[in-house]
């Protein structure tokens, strides 16, 4: 089964390489503004960022995606990964 968006709502300092595997694979990225999971989304194009304890917000994000899916999509796509991570 597969996925166009990955949602990480921490509240919390969260990891990073998931963010990082999801855009690797050309996926929409919905997270809270915490820790690696705002270092690594540029809000409205490397995925979508809320404000933590804030479902409203994020609602409307997902909701705003699965409407506008192609645009999103697009928006998505136009960042790029652009640095070698080394583990």
């Amino acid at each position: 089964m597969a996925s166009d968006v990955v949602v990480v709502p921490s509240l919390q300092v969260a990891w990073r390489f998931v963010v990082i595997e999801a855009r690797l694979r050309g996926k929409t990225v919905m997270g809270t503004r915490v820790g690696g999971i705002a270092d690594r989304i540029v809000d409205g194009y490397g995925g979508f960022l809320a404000p933590p304890r804030d479902p409203q917000d994020i609602t409307e994000k997902i909701l705003y995606f699965c409407r506008e899916s192609d645009e999103a999509t697009q928006r998505v796509l136009s960042i790029r990964v652009y640095k070698v991570w080394k583990w």
